[in-house]
């Protein structure tokens, strides 16, 4: 009897557990805060910009620009040029997920 009560116990949890991961893959990626709608605003205004013109145009550090920039490559709302080394300058340009961050 205690095997059937325990099986039915991690059945059940391991339901739960589920349960609760399918509800954070459900509510998607996270919405862009008000200072990062700046710079998709900016990008779905101009569709491609550079990261030094980007920074200018923001007046942000060029740090914290590839920063945000990674952090909207990595959630799908920009797509970044390859980086080649010290003297290629990165595109970045938005994409239709990062259009839908935009109200």
């Amino acid at each position: 009897m205690k095997i059937v009560e325990t099986f039915t116990r991690l059945t059940l949890g391991a339901i739960g557990a589920l349960g609760l991961l399918a509800a954070v893959v459900k509510r998607g990626p996270k919405k862009a805060s008000p200072e990062s709608l700046r710079l998709l605003k900016h990008l779905a205004k101009n569709k491609s910009s550079s990261v030094p013109e980007l920074s200018s145009r923001l007046k942000l550090t060029t740090d914290e620009t590839e920063r945000l920039l990674a952090e909207f490559e990595k959630r799908g709302w920009v797509q970044l040029s390859g980086d080649q080394g010290a003297a290629h300058v990165r595109i970045a340009a938005i994409t239709r997920a990062g259009r839908e961050q935009i109200p």
